[in-house]
């Protein structure tokens, strides 16, 4: 299993609105192992984090970060970091240790 930290993932956020902060505490979330629900990960950002960009919503009601957390997920899993276990309109799911669910 690969160990992230906010640094290694900068890069893969490169043009996406994620903090430093919002970095370090995905990484931590993803070295947990587990399936990430990328919809529940951007909901605790909205409750963790100050950010006015973070509080925003879509006008369907999803939080706006969710879309930066599937783009740096999907960054990563094609760049052979972990995989993407679900990508549709309901929810996008991470796994960062693809050998624990293999």
């Amino acid at each position: 299993m690969d160990f992230y930290t906010a640094e290694e993932l900068k890069p893969y956020a490169h043009h996406l609105k994620l903090s430093d902060d919002i970095l370090h505490y995905v990484a931590s979330r993803i070295n947990w192992g587990d399936k990430l629900s990328l919809m529940q990960l951007s909901k605790e950002i909205q409750s963790k984090f100050n950010d006015s960009y973070v509080k925003q919503n879509t006008p369907k009601g999803r939080p706006i970060v969710y879309g930066d957390l599937c783009l740096l997920c999907i960054n990563l899993s094609q760049d052979g970091h972990g995989r993407m276990l679900q990508v549709d309109l309901t929810d996008c799911v991470y796994i960062g240790d693809v050998e624990r669910y293999s």
